[in-house]
Protein backbone atom coordinates (compact mmCIF):
# COMPACT_ATOMS: atom_id res chain seq x y z
CA UNK A 1 0.00 0.00 0.00
CA UNK A 2 0.84 3.65 -0.54
CA UNK A 3 2.12 5.50 2.47
CA UNK A 4 0.89 9.09 3.14
CA UNK A 5 4.37 10.06 3.05
CA UNK A 6 5.39 8.86 -0.50
CA UNK A 7 2.94 11.39 -2.26
CA UNK A 8 2.95 14.17 -1.08
CA UNK A 9 -0.75 15.40 -2.20
CA UNK A 10 -2.29 13.11 0.08
CA UNK A 11 -0.50 14.01 3.22
CA UNK A 12 -1.58 17.53 2.68
CA UNK A 13 -5.22 16.49 1.69
CA UNK A 14 -5.89 14.75 4.97
CA UNK A 15 -4.10 17.41 6.83
CA UNK A 16 -6.19 20.24 5.94
CA UNK A 17 -9.48 18.68 4.08
CA UNK A 18 -10.41 15.84 5.47
CA UNK A 19 -12.21 16.25 8.69
CA UNK A 20 -14.32 13.27 8.97
CA UNK A 21 -14.27 10.67 12.25
CA UNK A 22 -10.63 8.57 12.32
CA UNK A 23 -12.89 5.76 10.88
CA UNK A 24 -14.19 7.78 8.09
CA UNK A 25 -10.48 8.72 7.30
CA UNK A 26 -9.04 5.42 7.44
CA UNK A 27 -11.29 4.28 5.03
CA UNK A 28 -10.65 7.03 2.84
CA UNK A 29 -6.91 6.39 3.25
CA UNK A 30 -7.17 2.92 2.46
CA UNK A 31 -9.94 3.91 -0.68
CA UNK A 32 -6.82 6.24 -2.18
CA UNK A 33 -4.13 4.46 -1.52
CA UNK A 34 -5.96 1.71 -3.41
CA UNK A 35 -6.34 3.72 -6.34
CA UNK A 36 -2.76 5.11 -6.09
CA UNK A 37 -1.60 1.50 -5.79
CA UNK A 38 -3.67 0.19 -8.88
CA UNK A 39 -2.39 3.54 -10.87
CA UNK A 40 1.43 2.29 -9.84
CA UNK A 41 0.87 -1.16 -10.95
CA UNK A 42 -1.28 -0.75 -14.16
CA UNK A 43 0.84 2.51 -15.69
CA UNK A 44 4.21 2.61 -13.63
CA UNK A 45 2.87 5.78 -11.78
CA UNK A 46 1.14 7.57 -9.31
CA UNK A 47 2.11 11.19 -11.06
CA UNK A 48 -1.10 13.42 -11.23
CA UNK A 49 -0.19 13.98 -14.75
CA UNK A 50 -0.91 10.12 -15.53
CA UNK A 51 -4.50 10.21 -13.96
CA UNK A 52 -7.08 9.98 -16.01
CA UNK A 53 -10.42 9.83 -16.90
CA UNK A 54 -9.44 6.13 -18.58
CA UNK A 55 -7.18 5.24 -15.58
CA UNK A 56 -10.42 6.14 -13.24
CA UNK A 57 -12.77 4.13 -14.94
CA UNK A 58 -9.89 1.16 -15.06
CA UNK A 59 -10.02 1.27 -11.58
CA UNK A 60 -13.87 1.35 -10.89
CA UNK A 61 -14.17 -1.95 -13.76
CA UNK A 62 -11.20 -3.50 -11.76
CA UNK A 63 -13.07 -3.41 -8.63
CA UNK A 64 -16.06 -4.41 -10.12
CA UNK A 65 -14.17 -7.60 -11.76
CA UNK A 66 -12.03 -8.57 -8.99
CA UNK A 67 -13.52 -11.84 -7.10
CA UNK A 68 -12.86 -13.92 -4.26
CA UNK A 69 -11.74 -17.81 -4.07
CA UNK A 70 -15.34 -18.14 -3.80
CA UNK A 71 -16.26 -16.59 -7.12
CA UNK A 72 -18.22 -13.92 -5.13
CA UNK A 73 -16.77 -10.14 -5.99
CA UNK A 74 -14.98 -8.43 -3.50
CA UNK A 75 -16.50 -5.10 -3.76
CA UNK A 76 -20.04 -4.70 -3.62
CA UNK A 77 -21.41 -1.29 -5.88
CA UNK A 78 -22.01 0.41 -2.79
CA UNK A 79 -18.35 -0.11 -1.81
CA UNK A 80 -17.44 0.86 -5.28
CA UNK A 81 -19.82 3.96 -5.41
CA UNK A 82 -17.88 4.98 -1.86
CA UNK A 83 -14.13 4.63 -3.04
CA UNK A 84 -15.64 6.35 -6.34
CA UNK A 85 -16.90 9.07 -3.72
CA UNK A 86 -13.66 9.78 -2.63
CA UNK A 87 -11.58 9.81 -5.49
CA UNK A 88 -13.57 12.35 -6.53
CA UNK A 89 -13.13 14.60 -3.57
CA UNK A 90 -9.62 13.93 -3.69
CA UNK A 91 -9.54 14.89 -7.48
CA UNK A 92 -11.13 17.81 -7.60
CA UNK A 93 -9.56 19.14 -4.67
CA UNK A 94 -5.98 18.52 -7.03
CA UNK A 95 -7.71 20.07 -9.90
CA UNK A 96 -8.68 23.31 -7.79
CA UNK A 97 -5.17 24.02 -7.17
CA UNK A 98 -2.93 22.39 -9.87
CA UNK A 99 -5.25 21.56 -13.07
CA UNK A 100 -4.73 18.00 -14.35
CA UNK A 101 -3.85 18.27 -18.14
CA UNK A 102 -6.63 16.35 -19.59
CA UNK A 103 -9.27 18.00 -17.42
CA UNK A 104 -10.62 16.59 -13.88
CA UNK A 105 -10.42 13.03 -14.45
CA UNK A 106 -13.75 12.03 -12.20
CA UNK A 107 -15.68 14.62 -13.24
CA UNK A 108 -18.02 12.49 -15.31
CA UNK A 109 -17.80 8.82 -13.62
CA UNK A 110 -21.32 8.23 -12.34
CA UNK A 111 -21.78 6.28 -9.81
CA UNK A 112 -23.48 2.60 -9.99
CA UNK A 113 -26.72 1.99 -9.86
CA UNK A 114 -27.92 0.22 -6.38
CA UNK A 115 -31.61 -0.56 -6.95
CA UNK A 116 -33.24 -2.48 -4.69
CA UNK A 117 -31.80 -3.89 -1.69
CA UNK A 118 -33.35 -6.93 -1.91
CA UNK A 119 -31.41 -9.13 -4.40
CA UNK A 120 -33.56 -11.78 -6.37
CA UNK A 121 -30.80 -14.56 -5.91
CA UNK A 122 -30.57 -14.62 -2.28
CA UNK A 123 -34.39 -14.12 -1.82
CA UNK A 124 -35.59 -17.07 -3.81
CA UNK A 125 -34.23 -20.66 -3.94
CA UNK A 126 -33.42 -21.64 -7.50
CA UNK A 127 -36.48 -23.85 -7.35
CA UNK A 128 -38.62 -21.31 -6.21
CA UNK A 129 -37.68 -18.73 -8.88
CA UNK A 130 -38.32 -21.57 -11.96
CA UNK A 131 -41.25 -22.50 -10.16
CA UNK A 132 -42.64 -18.80 -10.40
CA UNK A 133 -40.90 -18.20 -13.81
CA UNK A 134 -42.64 -21.35 -15.09
CA UNK A 135 -45.75 -20.00 -14.05
CA UNK A 136 -45.47 -16.72 -15.89
CA UNK A 137 -45.07 -18.63 -19.16
CA UNK A 138 -48.18 -20.32 -18.34
CA UNK A 139 -50.02 -16.97 -17.82
CA UNK A 140 -49.93 -16.14 -21.71
CA UNK A 141 -51.53 -19.43 -22.44
CA UNK A 142 -54.02 -19.54 -19.37
CA UNK A 143 -55.49 -15.51 -19.79
CA UNK A 144 -54.54 -15.21 -23.63
CA UNK A 145 -57.40 -17.52 -25.15
CA UNK A 146 -60.30 -15.78 -23.76
CA UNK A 147 -62.68 -14.50 -26.68
CA UNK A 148 -65.30 -13.30 -24.01
CA UNK A 149 -65.53 -10.20 -24.51
CA UNK A 150 -67.40 -9.54 -21.22
CA UNK A 151 -64.27 -10.85 -19.50
CA UNK A 152 -63.57 -7.37 -17.85
CA UNK A 153 -66.92 -7.38 -16.20
CA UNK A 154 -65.61 -10.63 -14.09
CA UNK A 155 -63.77 -10.36 -11.53
CA UNK A 156 -60.11 -11.78 -12.06
CA UNK A 157 -57.64 -12.43 -9.70
CA UNK A 158 -54.31 -10.14 -9.84
CA UNK A 159 -51.44 -11.80 -12.25
CA UNK A 160 -49.29 -12.14 -9.13
CA UNK A 161 -52.04 -13.94 -6.93
CA UNK A 162 -52.50 -16.24 -9.93
CA UNK A 163 -49.03 -16.67 -10.25
CA UNK A 164 -48.57 -18.10 -6.40
CA UNK A 165 -51.82 -20.06 -7.00
CA UNK A 166 -49.49 -22.16 -10.24
CA UNK A 167 -46.98 -22.22 -8.11
CA UNK A 168 -47.99 -23.29 -4.28
CA UNK A 169 -45.60 -20.67 -2.82
CA UNK A 170 -47.14 -19.13 -0.15
CA UNK A 171 -46.55 -15.35 0.46
CA UNK A 172 -45.39 -15.51 3.32
CA UNK A 173 -42.64 -18.10 3.35
CA UNK A 174 -40.57 -16.24 0.76
CA UNK A 175 -39.17 -12.88 1.55
CA UNK A 176 -39.88 -11.17 -1.96
CA UNK A 177 -43.40 -12.50 -1.64
CA UNK A 178 -44.59 -11.02 1.49
CA UNK A 179 -47.61 -8.57 1.21
CA UNK A 180 -46.44 -5.23 0.16
CA UNK A 181 -43.08 -6.00 -1.36
CA UNK A 182 -42.74 -6.21 -5.32
CA UNK A 183 -45.79 -5.01 -5.54
CA UNK A 184 -48.20 -8.13 -3.91
CA UNK A 185 -51.68 -7.17 -2.89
Amino acid sequence: MISQESVPHLAIYFATQVTTSPRSQKEQQRDLSLFLSFMEQEFGSTSRSSWSPRVARDFLAALQNTVKDDGSRKWSDRTINRMSAHLKTFAKWIHKHRPFPLGQPMEKIKILSIGNQLEIERALTKQERNRILDAADQLLLVGGRSRDRHRATVEQPHPRERTIDLTGIEPSSTPLLKRGCAGVR
